[in-house]
């Protein structure tokens, strides 16, 4: 029984005893190869190919409406930053939930999000519902995802106080579930706070004095974001943007269309946007931006 008991709780593939002969040995080496080919395929598949995908479907629906999803990709280095700092494991999955955590967003009217980014109170009971409703939308549309079970309950969690994890909870959901959705809740308020135009000192102030509502040591970790460092504000031609660059306020065409949402990074997709409309209909220039120092040394070469 304590054999049994030690390989199942090591996870062993085989157990050999010696002496082992090589007709025994060579197939069993064999086999513990394909097995770990097997486990590492499969977790390239989860951490590469299905973020991959996701991200590029966060990048259309941000195309289309840049409201509500310009701040998946934002969100989602703030999330991985943090997970990364408190050494969690899994963090594809964090960075999965990350870019989802606002598709329920798809179901709310316009002016809820840009009241909500403008730091304006919502005005009627059936607006602060609709928004306290949208984790739990996006979880039902995440819901038969085969591999993102893990992700869909960090979704929808996302909103709940940290307060409220009480021991019912904590005894039915992994821990990397309940501090996936904490960090949620952590860096879509900050977020928030960044877009209304906080620094990044007194955003993380703002949040501490939310007692109760936040993860004390996630607000801890997301006070070194590194990308909030050497940050130069400059202004601009349409044809001086360059992939990586962030914009530092609403990029609109002339029409008064919003095109690029004030945070969000300049992609190679979102550029050609901006270039085609640029020709279609008009870019209001200068476009003030938000360059890194490291993005600077680049473009000086």
């Amino acid at each position: 029984e304590t054999a049994i008991e030690a390989v199942n709780s090591g996870r062993i593939f085989r157990f050999l005893t010696k002496p082992c002969s090589t007709a025994i040995l060579v197939p069993a080496l064999a086999l513990a190869q394909r097995h770990y080919r097997l486990i590492n395929a499969e977790k390239e598949l989860l951490q590469k190919t299905l973020k991959g995908s996701i991200t590029v479907l966060s990048e259309l629906l941000s195309q289309a409406n840049p409201t509500v999803f310009s701040a998946g990709r934002r969100i989602q280095q703030y999330a991985t930053h943090a997970a990364q700092k408190m050494d969690l494991p899994n963090i594809w999955q964090i960075e999965v939930a990350a870019i989802l955590a606002q598709i329920g967003c798809i179901s709310l009217p316009s002016d809820v999000m840009n009241k909500k980014y403008a730091g304006l109170s919502l005005d009627e009971e059936e607006e602060e519902r609709m928004w306290a409703d949208y984790p739990e939308i996006g979880a039902r549309l995440l819901d038969n995802i085969p591999r993102l079970e893990g992700v869909t309950r960090m979704i929808r969690l996302q909103q709940k106080n940290f307060d409220d994890f009480d021991e019912e909870l904590t005894s039915r959901e992994f821990e990397e579930v309940l501090v996936g959705a904490q960090i949620l809740k952590a860096v879509i308020d900050l977020d928030l706070l960044l877009h209304q135009g906080y620094d990044l000192r007194k955003a993380i102030a703002l949040l501490q004095a939310g007692q109760g509502a936040y993860n004390p040591e996630v607000l801890s970790v997301l006070g070194d974001i590194p990308f909030q460092k050497n940050i130069r504000h400059v202004s601009l031609a349409i044809d001086d943007l360059a992939v990586g660059m962030i914009a530092g306020e609403d990029i609109t065409a002339k029409n008064g269309a919003l095109i690029l949402p004030k945070g969000q990074k300049i992609t190679w997709s979102s550029l050609q946007g901006l270039y085609n409309f640029n020709k279609k209909v008009g870019i209001v220039e200068p476009i003030k931006i938000y360059m890194m120092q490291e993005e600077e040394d680049k473009s000086a070469q």
